[in-house]
């Protein structure tokens, strides 16, 4: 998909959204915003800031029958891009009181000189009580060619005191990878990534800090992808 879709993409949200919320009585509408600063922006382990501050933000649209959209977006440290934006649309449902499900396609894309990294995500998750299991799969992933990318993952939330201790595992499994670009960056086709975060509401404000890092050897990605402290502050409007 390049940048004239994903803008006709957006344009389809935003007119479904726009629906929703004139639709009357025919829907029920939430839309919903957020804001984050914080010390580092780490995707799946690998800092996208050079471990530099970063400032995020995005709004959704939910409907009571399931169905989202919505659009995130948050300042990287590429060598040519310096923004990321996120488009992406889902359905989640309860399946029993405790078992629940969400399915979600995103489109990634950055904006200027990056349009070579613009990729899509697949991904299913299922929740019980305060557990969920997931996967994510994109043919693409940052552009690769020739790839096939999975993602299963895991999330815990425990309860703590006036807030919340957050554990996530996952796996990025690389196949079909012809050109080795994923092997040359990360040192392995299978790379493991985690995060312990505990956060806290202060005067209407989500304080976090946390610790996140993947299991790539220090030769390979040291500074990105090393073990780290993230402090992070958000708010939800």
């Amino acid at each position: 998909m390049n940048h004239k879709a994903a803008s006709a993409l957006a344009s389809v949200m935003m007119g479904t959204a726009l629906l929703g919320v004139h639709g009357g009585a025919r829907a029920e509408v939430e839309v919903s915003g957020n804001v984050t600063m914080a010390s580092d922006y780490s995707f799946r382990g690998v800092s996208q800031t050079d471990r530099d501050p970063t400032i995020q933000g995005g709004f959704d649209v939910a409907w009571d029958s399931g169905f989202y959209v919505g659009t995130w977006s948050s300042n990287v440290s590429f060598p040519t891009v310096s923004q990321e934006l996120d488009l992406y649309l889902g359905y989640s449902g309860q399946i029993t009181d405790e078992l629940s499900f969400d399915v979600k396609y995103t489109r990634f894309e950055y904006p200027g000189d990056g349009s070579n990294l613009d990729y899509n995500e697949f991904g299913g998750s299922l929740s019980y009580g305060n557990a969920t299991l997931g996967v994510i799969y994109s043919n693409e992933y940052f552009a690769l060619d020739d790839v096939t990318w999975f993602y299963p993952y895991t999330d815990y939330s425990l309860p703590v005191g006036p807030g919340s201790l957050d554990f996530h595992v996952g796996m990025s499994l690389l196949d079909d990878n012809s050109a080795g670009d994923w092997v040359a960056a990360f040192g392995d086709e299978e790379v493991l990534d985690w995060s312990v975060f505990y956060t806290v509401p202060v005067a209407g404000i989500d304080v976090g800090l946390g610790v996140v890092g993947t299991d790539i050897d220090d030769d390979v990605c040291d500074e990105p992808c090393g073990a780290r402290a993230i402090v992070s502050l958000s708010k939800s409007l």
